[in-house]
């Protein structure tokens, strides 16, 4: 096989690499959203709690009514009170709770509601009868006193992907060494 037909040869094999690596960068993302709840009233009036909820967007398709949950790969954690709640800690976690519910590919929000320890709920208010959204309630436990704040969701900004460091330093090794072989000559 002459240089050339070598060079065609590995040119495309490295093409078809990069076409690969480029579509498994298209799958499904990771997606995370912080939160942060404002109580306003209530015993706990002007204090603020934070969170965070991660899920898997590939059974969204921005279309209609949509939400995921634990099967999709939702996660939650809530620092509450001094006390960090998950997704396990929903009390209707048997029947597919929590949820973070989306409208046409927008979040409307988390459907969350917790009553060992302390007991609180983020949920919303909609008209269009989805269950999550922008409320936050909770009921003090030695008062018994209720209170209310308000949910506000920031996206985090996506990682992005860096080629494996191995991978572009062997390209580079194959690359250097063919160069080698035909600056010197040396061939089989």
């Amino acid at each position: 096989m002459k240089n050339y037909q070598k060079l065609a040869v590995a040119t495309a094999g490295v093409a078809l690499s990069f076409a690969t690596i480029e579509a498994n960068s298209a799958q499904a993302a990771i997606i995370t959203y912080d939160f942060t709840v404002d109580v306003t009233t209530g015993s706990l009036t002007d204090t603020q709690y934070q969170g965070f909820f991660s899920y898997d967007d590939s059974t969204l398709t921005a279309s209609g009514v949509e939400s995921v949950g634990i099967a999709e790969g939702l996660s939650i954690s809530f620092d509450f009170l001094g006390v960090t709640y998950t997704e396990a800690d929903d009390d209707l976690v048997d029947f597919g709770f929590p949820l973070v519910e989306f409208n046409q590919g927008s979040l409307v929000g988390l459907q969350y509601t917790v009553s060992n320890n302390a007991i609180f709920s983020i949920f919303g208010d909609n008209p269009n009868g989805l269950g999550g959204g922008d409320q936050f309630n909770y009921i003090d436990e030695t008062s018994f006193e209720v209170g209310n704040g308000s949910v506000t969701y920031s996206l985090r900004p996506a990682s992005v992907s860096v080629p494996e460091p191995s991978a572009v330093f062997g390209l580079g090794v194959l690359g250097f060494g063919w160069l080698v072989r035909n600056k010197f000559g040396l061939r089989r």
